[in-house]
């Protein structure tokens, strides 16, 4: 589906007076202290944002949002904490319950866990695969040497 780009700016300007993804970040004031900002993240802001922040660039914070609350150190203190989940309904545990979700998610699709599940499944149907760990007989086999593990 196709929108006229003034239907999506429109639509754009819309979701961000509506919409806020909120973050909790850590953040040095001009004396080089550490301080904690929530921030409402303007939905089209958020990849920007993300990027500058993962760059360790310097970020101010009203160009991407709403800053919600504001404070000296970090962690925000527990009364803060539980402020912003009554009112804005931040939840601090958010990382923590999707990577869980996640994987119990690809545990019931039997989604490999790792890279080395996947390498480890592969090295078990070609015979000339070095074995995990490395070295030992494998470095002495000859091309086209029969070995009990062959395919052919």
């Amino acid at each position: 589906m196709e929108y006229p780009e003034q239907d999506l700016e429109k639509l754009i300007k819309d979701a961000d007076s509506k919409i806020g993804i909120l973050v909790l970040t850590r953040a040095d004031d001009a004396a080089g202290k550490p301080i904690y900002v929530y921030l409402s993240v303007f939905p089209s802001k958020y990849a920007e944002y993300i990027e500058a922040h993962l760059e360790a660039r310097p970020i101010i914070f009203e160009d991407f949002g709403t800053v919600l609350k504001t404070g000296p150190g970090y962690p925000p203190p527990k009364v803060i904490m539980q402020e912003m989940e009554e009112k804005h309904g931040f939840n601090h545990n958010f990382e923590q319950e999707f990577a869980e979700a996640f994987l119990l998610q690809s545990e019931k699709m039997k989604l490999p866990q790792s890279h080395s599940e996947r390498v480890g499944k592969r090295r078990k149907n070609y015979p000339y695969a070095k074995p995990e760990g490395g070295g030992g007989e494998w470095e002495s086999w000859r091309v086209g040497e029969k070995r009990e593990t062959d395919n052919t």
